[in-house]
């Protein structure tokens, strides 16, 4: 039995093989892009029910782990430690203040270093000043990261 889905499984497929235009490959694309979001919508549902029902089951079978056989394979839902975080917008040298010395008991403080948003600007600054400038020595202590570019599909609503 061929259904929508299937049809457009292979044709994705058929496309990779064989490659395609622009057009037929993002005509799939996006066909593809509304199942899977009509997927998500009606699986969130039923995990919500799953987590619900694994809830019960866990107390009482204790530990972090549940698991469903299922006739197309299983289901298993872990349930992650519970823990504490430090709040954000807090005000912590009046935290540190208030606490004294307990507040290192606590608490880890870590300082993070990143690049100024502005690096590019400054950095092509730095290049044009030839003989005086530093660009070298920064280009030490930095990386050019060249991320995926992002593919996003939008769907027509159902």
């Amino acid at each position: 039995m061929t259904t929508p889905l299937n049809d457009l499984i292979r044709d994705a497929a058929d496309l990779k093989l064989q490659g395609g235009g622009i057009d037929a490959i993002t005509e799939t694309a996006v066909a593809l892009a509304a199942h899977i979001r009509d997927a998500q919508a009606a699986l969130e549902p039923l995990k919500e029910m799953i987590r619900d029902l694994a809830r019960v089951d866990r107390a009482e079978e204790g530990g972090h782990h549940v698991g469903y056989e299922a006739p197309n394979g299983r289901v298993s839902v872990t349930f992650p430690k519970q823990r504490y975080e430090a709040r954000k917008g807090m005000d912590w040298a009046k935290a540190r203040k208030s606490l004294g010395s307990d507040f290192d008991v606590y608490f880890t403080t870590v300082t993070t270093v990143r690049t100024r948003p502005d690096i590019n600007d400054l950095l092509s600054a730095e290049m044009e000043r030839l003989h005086d400038g530093n660009a070298e020595e920064i280009l030490q202590f930095v990386e050019l990261d060249e991320p995926t570019p992002r593919v996003g599909f939008k769907p027509d609503p159902s």
